[in-house]
């Protein structure tokens, strides 16, 4: 296939004759600022051409032909933290970078992302697919990392439609981005395209697990992007609409825009879970201020040993992480966490940092855990029950047949006066050997502590990395132990939930209930062991049922929904409004209500997922509406112990104007 260049977004080749530079007004990020020639067009206008490092070489370099003054400008609106001449050097060397002169930003093409090699995956990936559960649309298209976090990465795999744009101009005022299609129909998904979807959200999470964001293919909106979030759109390629071959494209410091990114997974492999994922993890680091990792050879450093930076180019590397140039020959001495840290906050450590503040271990002997900052270490205390023990801390676990981890443990046991007895650091880097494992014979009753900590692996000079990008989730297991835990006094500091029979199986005022463990918390003691029941009275809960009529309090429906039009800025978008209330006409909070915003004209489909409030009300907002209507239709509602029975009447709304 012959790739048509649109011309709006490729640079000038270094041949031609450069074009004359003059300065706009400085663009806000949202999009709304800068200049037009019709005053009817809201956006401002990508120049017709992006200035490639030929042209500013051409020119004398990038300092005298854009200027200092220029460039600090730039270096402001891409949140880059390098000097004007670090800057301008890599606008001088990086074939992919290229400079929007007029409104004084930075754009990557990763053309150097591009990747085939038809590989079809490992065998233990195919077999692990094929023994797992079958995947629910739904529940791939909610997923969340850190669902309480403000901040908001969104992997977006359901096709999009884009305007209002740095991307969009005149010519192209809607760009229609494809879904993550590899068997050639894009109305549904298979099972293999949700299995990818997963991974590649698992690989991206690991990379982002120091931060407080929420990796997430649950769409909220562009509302709630808007100043906390970025839209990585995954599907298609780059010949869709863009024009030349690239892995991906950014606007450097983007976050928090309208403007997502792209990762085209048809030049990926194609459609190679590791390099999609890769890319993504790439390009979203561009929407943050990250520039390019290279040496003086190439722009894109592919690594060396097992690890690669994820700036760079990281597909051949089982182990990639964000790095401040510490390997031989860097070009970008960017401090990667630092940088991204403008935007995205890093967790604070949960845990004790020392023998002295130790968090006592649950009684189930097992937590989770993300080490955030270089030189942290989590300490546990324990009691042991006396004999062999054996102590594992587990990293993230592999994705598509690849490992995804970015921590490399280190794992060390004391005894009760903080004396090191023994400790564990395997030397492979795989997903095995970035985790640890101790076996050891313990004294009966006696208290010990543990730590783990993120370490380097061989010399980052040679054929290794430091301890700077070792970050990342683990889950630390300990046998043997002496369960501590008092449910009646102690603190309930896990997340869990009781899980109520329907109402209709009560029998003499009474029912039965489990308890299901969802997270571990800060190692305090959930109120009931995973998995145990209980007879509880249906009252009150109940209650709304009297025997003999009232409706079942255990069916749900929607009761009623609603579409309004909102207007902002010149910009269209719909907010649907949907009421859940049981068979007794009472009102159901904390119910789950999947829906999808859909139609010709109205803005991109997509599926949301909204909680109701304590009136039993949840309520989901749009993209840009282009067009004069909208159209939500919910798909189902969950909330334990209930039954959802659709009513075809309430199901789906459209609003036109």
């Amino acid at each position: 296939m012959m790739l048509q260049t649109s011309p709006e977004l490729q640079a000038t080749p270094a041949s031609s004759n450069p074009p004359n530079i003059t300065a706009s007004p400085q663009p806000s990020l949202n999009g709304t600022g800068g200049s037009s020639s019709n005053d009817s067009w809201p956006f401002p206008e990508i120049p017709v051409r992006l200035m490639s490092r030929g042209d500013l070489l051409a020119q004398g370099g990038a300092v005298r032909a854009l200027g200092r003054d220029k460039l600090l400008r730039i270096r402001q609106q891409s949140s880059v933290n390098l000097d004007v001449d670090a800057l301008a050097q890599s606008m001088e060397t990086d074939d992919d970078l290229l400079t929007d002169a007029q409104n004084l930003r930075l754009m990557f093409k990763c053309q150097s992302l591009v990747m085939f090699d038809n590989a079809t995956g490992t065998p233990a990936a195919a077999a692990a697919a094929a023994a797992a559960p079958a995947l629910i649309k739904d529940e791939v298209f909610s997923l969340s990392s850190n669902p309480g976090a403000s901040k908001k990465i969104l992997l977006d795999f359901d096709g999009a439609t884009v305007s209002g744009t740095w991307w969009n101009t005149k010519k192209s005022p809607i760009i229609y981005a494809k879904a993550y299609d590899k068997d050639n129909d894009p109305e549904s998904f298979n099972q293999a395209e949700l299995q990818d979807m997963k991974d590649i959200w698992r690989a991206v999470s690991e990379d982002y697990a120091p931060f407080d964001v929420d990796v997430t293919t649950k769409d909220p909106g562009d509302a709630a992007l808007l100043g906390s979030g970025v839209r990585i759109i995954i599907g298609g390629s780059s010949a869709d609409w863009y024009g030349s071959a690239a892995g991906g494209v950014a606007w450097v410091g983007s976050f928090g825009t309208e403007n997502p990114a792209f990762i085209w997974p048809a030049l990926l492999g194609p459609f190679k879970v590791k390099y999609v994922a890769d890319a993504a993890s790439h390009e979203t680091g561009h929407t943050l201020g990250l520039l390019h990792d290279g040496n003086s050879k190439t722009s894109y450093y592919a690594g060396h040993g097992n690890w690669a930076p994820i700036m760079g180019v990281s597909y051949a590397k089982p182990v990639t992480q964000f790095d401040k140039g510490e390997y031989p020959d860097s070009n970008n001495q960017q401090d990667d966490f630092a940088v991204i840290n403008k935007f995205l906050p890093l967790l604070p450590q949960k845990f004790g940092s020392s023998t002295a503040s130790a968090t006592l271990l649950p009684g189930s002997g097992i937590v989770s855990g993300v080490i955030s900052n270089q030189g942290q270490a989590d300490f546990f205390s324990f009691t042991a029950k006396g004999g062999s023990s054996t102590l594992t801390a587990d990293v993230a676990a592999a994705a598509g047949g690849m490992n995804i981890a970015d921590l490399n443990v280190k794992m060390m046991l004391y005894d009760v006066h903080g004396s090191v007895i023994t400790s564990d650091n395997p030397s492979a880097d795989n997903e095995q050997g970035l985790g640890a494992s101790i076996t050891s014979q313990l004294t009966a009753n006696a208290v010990y502590y543990v730590s783990i900590a993120g370490v380097g692996s061989g010399s980052f000079q040679t054929d290794g990395y430091s301890s700077y990008g070792s970050r990342g989730r683990y889950t630390l297991g300990v046998t043997n132990i002496v369960d501590g835990r008092n449910p009646t006094t102690d603190p309930v500091d896990c997340t869990g939930v009781w899980e109520c029979a329907p109402c209709s199986t009560c029998s003499n005022g009474r029912r039965s209930c489990t308890f299901r463990v969802t997270s571990q918390g800060n190692g305090r003691p959930c109120a009931a062991d995973n998995g145990q029941t209980k007879s509880t009275e249906c009252a009150p809960k109940c209650s709304n049922n009297p025997p003999g009529g009232g409706g079942d309090a255990s069916s749900m429906s929607v009761a009623s929904l609603k579409i309004q039009k909102q207007q902002t800025n010149g910009r269209v978008r719909c907010r649907a409004a949907a009421v859940v209330r049981n068979g007794a006409k009472a009102a159901l909070a904390d119910a789950v209500v999947i829906g999808r915003w859909s139609g010709v004209t109205a803005a991109m489909a997509s599926d949301v997922s909204i909680i109701t409030s304590t009136v039993g009300v949840a309520t989901a907002s749009s993209r840009t509406v282009v067009g004069s209507s909208c159209t939500f239709t919910v798909s189902n509602v969950y909330l334990a112990g209930h039954t959802f029975v659709k009513t075809p009447a309430t199901l789906t709304k459209t609003l036109r104007w």
